[in-house]
Order: structure tokens, then sequence, then C-alpha cells
């Protein structure tokens, strides 16, 4: 919803390979990964995967973990930037 209020253009469900498919990936260049639950280490596996792609060139993590935010600043000369969202409570 985020992406479409803010006119910018994505596709959903992006297959790099048989083994990878993007969450999102912006204007063909921009991979978009949310995740809820995952160990770190699993993750960076995933996304060092993903910048092993050229047609990746950064790579941004939406989550609610905090333990994810952990992740390198750059994979393959490419920056990877974790989001973490947090709701308070009331």
């Amino acid at each position: 919803r985020v992406l479409v209020a803010a006119a910018i253009p994505f596709e959903k469900e992006f297959r790099l390979s048989a083994k990878d498919r993007l969450d999102f990936f912006v204007r063909g260049s921009v991979a978009i990964e949310t995740k809820i639950g995952r160990s770190l280490a699993s993750l960076t596996r995933q996304v060092n995967r993903y910048t092993q792609d050229a047609r990746v060139g950064g790579v941004l993590v939406v989550s609610t973990r905090l333990r994810l935010q952990n992740l390198p600043e750059r994979l393959n000369d490419k920056p990877v930037r974790v989001c973490v969202l947090l709701s308070s409570m009331l």
C-alpha cells in the first residue's frame, strides 16, 4: 500500500531465480524483503544471494524484529538497509 500510495513502480513476488523470489522489486533495482520471523544468519544468506544478482542494486529489509537490524551494511558491494517497524502498546 505504501508503494502504491507514493506512486512508486514495483513488481510483487519478482523471481530472481528458481530459488529466490523478492517480495517487491522497486524500479528494477531495489529489492524489498519483508520479514517477521527468521534468524539473522538465514536472512544474511538470503540477502547475500540477492546482492549477487546484477539486477539488484541494493536491498531494503522491513521487519518487526529488532535482531534483524544487525545485517551487514553492504553485501557484494551493494547497500543493505533494515527498517524495523515497532508498534507501541496502548
